[in-house]
């Protein structure tokens, strides 16, 4: 038993890339949004992938995106950085992966990439479209997290100014995989 526990080590710390094993499971959840503008400050327009929820922005800086609505009725989901919050070494972004009229859909994003993500771009929401989206660091590893979503409904009237979107946001730090259960990468 001791001889084998010993191998295990040596072996985990002759990899310094190897992570420790995944605990937290991928599930596959839904939120909603309110708009930045338009909307009592009080109710949430950002999201954190650190903590998988909306949060509001007027307490919590950390988000990573915010949906707003502007002047002219278009909705768009926002990087924090293009909001004008601080950057970091590695800064949150979405990265669109398919549209309802072709592309990516939600069950088949299964593995978030390393890079291409918009930081600063504003994006377009439109019912159907999806995306993964990167944290900013906030593991003590030094790596983002990573997450998956799917615009579900819009409401644009001027009293509701709301986003739902399907989401699977994965809390195990350096992996990622966007399929729910266990990842293994």
């Amino acid at each position: 038993m001791v001889l084998s526990l010993l191998g295990i080590t040596v072996a985990a710390c002759s990899d310094p890339n190897a992570l420790a094993p995944a605990s937290e499971t991928n599930v596959i959840d839904t939120i909603a949004l309110f708009s930045l503008d338009g909307t009592p400050v009080s109710e949430a327009s950002g999201f954190a992938v650190e903590l998988g929820q909306p949060v509001r922005t007027d307490i919590f800086s950390a988000f990573d995106f915010v949906f707003t609505v502007d002047p002219q009725g278009q909705p768009w989901l926002v990087p924090s950085l293009a909001v004008g919050m601080p950057g970091s070494s590695l800064d949150p972004g979405l990265l669109p992966q398919g549209t309802a009229a072709g592309g990516l859909q939600f069950d088949q994003i299964t593995l978030a990439p390393f890079d291409g993500y918009l930081t600063t771009d504003s994006l377009k929401a439109a019912v159907g479209n999806t995306y993964v989206v990167r944290s900013r660091i906030i593991c003590s590893i030094g790596v983002p997290r990573y997450a998956k979503i799917e615009i579900l409904e819009l409401n644009l009237a001027p009293d509701t100014l709301r986003i739902s979107l399907k989401l699977l946001d994965n809390f195990n730090c350096g992996y990622r995989g966007l399929e729910p259960g266990l990842p293994d990468i």
